[in-house]
């Protein structure tokens, strides 16, 4: 599993676009909150699947790795970090 240290944050930000609009409700922290949990997601999303053997070294299935993994953060995000420090859903300013 090879992690490009260029590529992964560059999906990220496709990846936290897309997520953002699949993931019902306001975007969390904006337009670039978003675009950052795109890149975590990525991160996260393709050390996940090629732990389970999901994961192979191409274009596509860095995307979805890293969509499914922007997905889940904002997820979490949303649901259980946000409402503790009182940034859940609200949009930026």
């Amino acid at each position: 599993m090879d992690f490009n240290i260029f590529t992964t944050p560059l999906l990220g930000i496709v990846a936290g676009f897309i997520a953002g609009k699949i993931m019902p409700g306001d975007e969390p922290g904006g337009i670039w909150g978003t675009l950052a949990f795109g890149i975590v997601g990525s991160f996260i999303g393709k050390f996940a699947f090629g732990k389970i053997g999901l994961y192979e070294d191409s274009m596509i299935m860095g995307i979805i790795a890293s969509i499914a993994g922007a997905c889940l953060v904002i997820f979490i995000w949303k649901k259980f970090i946000g409402p503790m420090i009182g940034g859940g859903n609200t949009p930026a300013a």
